[in-house]
């Protein structure tokens, strides 16, 4: 689906006839049944509202493989994930995808909820994230949730990885590595990336207003430098 641009092409979940805890837009979603991939299926230059609906998610995919993801794509008041790619009952789907100039905003109602995500791969075995603000300040999130958490997979993050307000940046989770290129956190990220993946993974240019710059938990060491050259 094309767009005219990510901030005028509107999709809107009405907030009483929308259930609950669904995506708002489900990118193939039948691959645990099927096992069928997806190629050349984006969505570029649109905007998603979730109506402020109980448990949104903006879009869910597990399918998505080379020259599919999601393109200058606004994503705006959810309150669970803003994109979930794969999880623990259906795995390895989404593979050398691609999120790109994305803008990614909760619900204000999410406020102080700590499970929000912006991007949650798990069990997504290649995503790459290229510019973009992955998690905004206009959900007053506020030292809460992740902006990006990836788990039993590879990131490729890079060019300017915006996030606005989080606990943590981007959160290299359980099974994860990969790298960060070009990570820009703002004071209400309390830690710009965490490290827990147990695999390598680079860090290049990665800045910060907040309290931590790096916390590697698998080697129980923080950084809290504002400046990460490499």
């Amino acid at each position: 689906v094309r767009g005219e641009h990510c901030g005028s092409t509107i999709f809107y979940a009405d907030g009483e006839a929308m259930p609950a805890s669904v995506p708002q837009w489900n990118m193939t979603g039948t691959f645990a049944s099927d096992s069928e991939i997806a190629f050349f299926t984006r969505l570029e230059d649109v905007r998603l509202d979730c109506g402020h609906v109980p448990g949104s998610i903006g879009v869910f995919c597990d399918a998505l493989q080379e020259n599919s993801g999601l393109y200058r794509t606004t994503i705006i008041n959810w309150l669970k994930y803003g994109v979930e790619a794969n999880n623990t009952t259906d795995r390895y789907g989404c593979v050398n995808w691609m999120i790109q100039d994305p803008w990614i905003y909760p619900s204000s109602t999410a406020f102080a909820d700590d499970t929000v995500r912006g991007v949650k791969a798990d069990y997504a075995l290649t995503t790459t994230l290229i510019r973009g603000t992955f998690l905004g300040q206009g959900g007053l999130i506020c030292g809460y949730g992740k902006a990006v958490e990836v788990s039993n997979g590879i990131l490729h993050a890079y060019g300017q990885i915006h996030i606005e307000s989080a606990r943590i940046g981007i959160h290299f989770n359980s099974g994860s590595g990969g790298y960060a290129f070009g990570v820009d956190c703002q004071s209400f990220v309390q830690t710009a990336v965490t490290l827990e993946g147990g695999n390598p993974t680079l860090l290049n240019a990665v800045t910060t207003l907040g309290q931590t710059l790096i916390s590697d938990v698998t080697n129980n060491t923080t950084l809290t430098d504002r400046y990460n050259p490499q």
